[in-house]
């Protein structure tokens, strides 16, 4: 017999859709076969809350409870397998003819529904990170507002989230006519099929201004006027950037304007520059080469042409010479004339020297009064002498220059390459070497070098050494010589000089170490020295008991000039207690004339002090008379160059006489050198000469030899 669960299951059948019924206790009674097999099992017999997934049982439940047919909501079943499904369920009543109370539950498979739905979410989500983590504005915009935009508009613009949603795109514009000028371009762009892209300058939320880049298309380009997206960028960095460069490419536009209107006026004179640079250039190149004063070639050119000419010499096996030229007593008429006069002679020298001289020879100046010549290309040593004799020939003639007729003579020193030196330095050292040889035998001459002159220089050498040692060994000793009155033939006075014996044997004559210690500034303390030992000498005498006579000490040029000169005597003269009136200093012609008024000034210091000056060598330099009138000098010492052929030289008596005349003119005394003979006495006693001195009357001796031509105090006071 049919029962009410089995019709109740063949209507469940009918219906093609999962379903079941259940009686009033909640008890699942019936249920088709799509349902079986939607959980994989038939749920008869079990309760209907167990057909649910435990997170929905209970509010599914509460919804049969109050459910009425009809009323539809979506759950979970749970299917054997544990994986659950979506379903929507509804309640229906059960099918007419039912004789048992309860209801049907319809489930309809949403799955494939829930999983689009939940695959649209995921997709949304994602495109909103997409806009909101873009760098750029990003705006859907429809009918002139803002529908929607990502996180980087809302910043652009200062609004907060969703504060831009639904807001008119008028806004965005400083005014209405920027915006509507900004929809017509729009519209021109979308309705030719074109997107968008222009700069504005939009205004923020808070009225502040910015520029931006837009760029828009439609969603639909076949329907221009509907929802269009937007890009939007802010550039106001770039445009201010844009407009720097602009306003610089301006500027530099004026300036390069104004920079070819310079060039175009400095173009005319560049031509004139560059003229007057490769002059400029030449000009130093002449100079780095030549001698300033004189346009010879100096010693870089000289030793560039000397370098070349060896090369040739030993080419063509032939010789060179090198002379070495120094002018003789140049310093005493540089010194007395002035430094003017002085370099115009050295052109006059110059000049002659050129024309003295071969055409391949080359002349140089190495400044001073030294110059070289260069003779490349000699077969010997005769054509060497042969240009040498030329030189002292061409400068024989006197130099008429201002109102003067100077006279200068060569001293020449000769070298021969290869014999004498295989490079620059050696034979430029040897050829110097052998011109001193020349001034030191008698000047106005040429020597040629020889090995044995380099001796003489390293004798020259250990002199110098020694001396520097000698006044700290007590090497040095003084020597007089008697000054008598011609006209009584008395002692007058005394010379003080110097000897210096480096041994027991080794007597060093004054000619050879003078020179040194005056070159090399030892004559300072050695004739301070000197000074002092003269007035203890005569001290001595005092305390002996011998009238005393005044004792002359000579004073070289760089000693007179010395600036401790003046205190250095003061002080002697206060320790030793001597009278200044038994002091004389002579000093050289050439010495007085070098400073002028700091000469002045010594002298009369000196004189203040008492002590006698006097002018020692007189007629050997250039005196001038109104300086000779102005100095406090008291005495005159002719030269012993004027006195050695006095009787036989009508011009040495001339001189003679007008200096003794001079002298008296100027109430001066005279004391004549190197009187050796009788003859020479009666000529100077009968042109009035008041004093002499030389080896006639005595040589130089000892103090205690000295002190034998001293009168004994007593014997004068006694009026003997």
């Amino acid at each position: 017999m049919l029962t009410n669960t089995d019709f109740v299951a063949g209507a469940l059948a009918l219906i093609g859709v999962p379903a079941c019924a259940y009686g009033v206790d909640g008890t699942v009674m019936a249920a088709n076969a799509e349902l079986v097999t939607l959980l994989g099992r038939d749920p008869c017999g079990l309760g209907v809350d167990k057909l649910f997934t435990l997170h929905v049982r209970e509010a599914s439940v509460a919804r049969l409870a109050t459910a009425t047919p009809g009323a539809r909501w979506d759950t979970y079943l749970t299917p054997a397998s544990g994986h659950y499904f979506a379903v929507q369920a509804w309640v229906k009543p059960l099918p007419a003819g039912a004789d048992i109370e309860g209801a049907t539950i319809v489930f309809n498979d949403i799955s494939d529904v829930r999983r689009d739905q939940r695959a649209l979410h995921n997709a949304l989500l994602e495109n909103q990170a997409i806009l909101d983590s873009a760098v750029l504005g990003i705006s859907v915009v429809e009918e002139g507002r803002n529908l929607h935009c990502n996180t980087k508009m809302e910043e652009l613009f200062g609004y907060p989230p969703g504060g831009m949603n639904n807001l008119s795109v008028q806004a965005f514009y400083a005014d209405k006519a920027a915006w509507q000028a900004a929809r017509a371009e729009t519209m021109r762009d979308f309705m030719a099929g074109r997107i968008n892209v222009s700069e504005y300058e939009l205004v923020r939320r808070d009225g502040t201004a910015f520029w931006a880049r837009l760029s828009g298309r439609p969603f639909d380009l076949a329907h221009p006027r509907g929802r269009s997206v937007w890009l939007v960028d802010d550039i106001t960095a770039r445009r201010e950037a844009a407009e720097a460069v602009s306003r610089a490419r301006d500027e530099l536009e004026v300036r390069v304007l104004e920079r070819t209107a310079e060039l175009a006026g400095a173009n005319a004179l560049l031509q004139g520059e560059i003229i007057e640079r490769r002059q400029a250039e030449a000009r130093v190149h002449h100079m780095a080469y030549h001698d300033s004063l004189t346009g010879l070639p100096n010693r870089a050119l000289l030793s560039d042409r000397l370098d070349r000419a060896m090369l040739n010499a030993r080419r063509s096996q032939r010789q060179l010479a090198m002379m070495f030229i120094d002018l003789d007593r140049f310093k005493t008429i540089n010194d007395s004339l002035g430094h003017m006069t002085g370099d115009q002679l050295l052109k006059e020298v110059a000049n002659r020297l050129c024309c003295a001289v071969r055409a391949s020879d080359t002349v140089a100046r190495l400044g001073g009064d030294e110059f070289v010549v260069l003779l490349p290309g000699i077969a010997g040593a005769g054509e060497a002498s042969a240009v040498a004799e030329q030189i002292i020939a061409a400068l024989d003639e006197s130099f008429p220059l201002e109102g003067r007729h100077l006279h200068i003579t060569p001293s020449i020193g000769i070298c021969i390459y290869p014999d004498d030196g295989a490079d620059v330095a050696t034979l430029m050292r040897n050829a110097d070497t052998a011109m001193y040889h020349a001034k030191a035998t008698g000047r106005n001459n040429y020597k040629y070098f020889q090995p044995v002159m380099n001796e003489a220089a390293a004798q020259h050498f250990e002199l110098e050494s020694n001396l520097r040692n000698a006044l700290a060994r007590d090497q040095f000793s003084l020597t007089y010589q008697p000054i008598m009155d011609i006209g009584t033939r008395r002692l007058h006075a005394m010379e003080v000089l110097l000897r210096w014996r480096r041994n027991e044997q080794d007597l060093v004559l004054p000619d050879c170490f003078i020179p040194i210690i005056e070159e090399n500034g030892l004559i300072v303390p050695i004739g301070e020295w000197v000074i002092r030992q003269a007035c203890e000498q005569s001290m001595a005498w005092l305390r002996a008991g011998f009238m005393p006579v005044p004792l002359a000490v000579n004073l070289s040029a760089r000693q007179f000039m010395h600036g401790g000169l003046v205190a250095s005597v003061r002080r002697i003269l206060d320790e030793t207690g001597i009278d200044p009136a038994l002091l004389e200093f002579e000093i050289t012609e050439t010495a007085l004339m070098q400073h002028g008024e700091q000469t002045q000034e010594i002298l009369e210091q000196i004189n203040a002090m008492g002590i006698r000056l006097s002018i020692d060598d007189f007629g050997t330099g250039y005196s001038s008379l109104a300086y000779l009138k102005r100095f406090p000098v008291k005495k005159i010492k002719i030269d012993r160059a004027f006195i050695k052929d006095l009787a036989n030289s009508a011009e040495d008596r001339a001189i003679v006489a007008a200096i003794i005349a001079l002298s008296g003119s100027l109430q001066l005394s005279v004391v004549a050198e190197g009187v050796e003979n009788e003859g020479q006495y009666a000529l100077l006693q009968r042109n009035g000469c008041q004093f002499a001195q030389g080896f006639l009357f005595s040589e130089p001796a000892s103090h205690e030899e000295a002190r034998l031509l001293l009168p004994r105090r007593d014997a004068v006071l006694a009026g003997v």
